[in-house]
């Protein structure tokens, strides 16, 4: 099953699977919302799920978990252009059992899914040189993505979109208060003193989609 916003993407894995015998597409989404709408009701037929990150209503980061929590025996491929360690290391860290950059080989596709069906970990051969290169470049970074805890993350995430403490707390079911602590975690973490700075380093740093 593959989710997906870009419809080309979509019609190109599918031409992709065609004459590929032993892998067969149960379904498609455009975004994670009807993706969980089709498991409900043909987990049963799938093996594996191929997701993007970045999709509207559920993406791709919310959408690792749910599937992990409600059908454990499924395997995740994630299919992105991103390549930053950040991304790599949140989708493993969620349970995605592979990730696929989109400019790999057609060839590598088929193989990651026969891969992941093994019990093994995927890893795009593309993504491995970017990372390679990145460790380099990067060892003094500072700014993580993997140190956030998924409700910070969540947190983060509405606080690059404008929410206010309150706006943040009624969308996650928590109090204010709780919101303000875990804001200043992220402060910290992320070495800023204030709402501007926390701005520009997620977006320097390509940390929100």
């Amino acid at each position: 099953m593959i989710a997906d916003d870009h419809e080309i993407v979509l019609i190109g894995l599918k031409k992709l699977f065609e004459d590929k015998e032993d892998i067969k597409i149960i379904g498609t989404a455009a975004d994670g919302r009807q993706l969980l709408e089709q498991l409900n009701q043909n987990a049963h037929e799938t093996d594996v799920v191929i997701t993007d990150i970045g999709m509207p209503d559920i993406d791709g980061l919310d959408l690792i978990p749910k599937i992990k929590k409600n059908w454990p025996q499924l395997k995740i491929l994630v299919l992105s252009a991103y390549t930053e360690s950040e991304w790599i290391e949140r989708v493993f860290k969620l349970g995605a059992d592979g990730f696929i950059h989109k400019n790999s080989s057609h060839e590598e596709i088929p193989q990651a899914i026969r891969t992941v069906l093994q019990n093994k970990k995927f890893l795009s051969r593309k993504i491995e040189n970017d990372l390679y290169l990145e460790t380099i470049e990067k060892k003094t970074q500072k700014h993580s993505l993997s140190r956030l805890s998924e409700q910070e993350y969540r947190v983060l995430k509405l606080i690059v979109q404008g929410k206010s403490n309150k706006e943040i707390a009624a969308h996650l079911s928590l109090q204010a208060s709780t919101v303000s602590t875990y804001k200043n975690r992220i402060f910290e973490k992320f070495h800023v003193q204030n709402l501007s700075e926390l701005i520009a380093v997620t977006l320097k740093n390509k940390i929100i989609h």
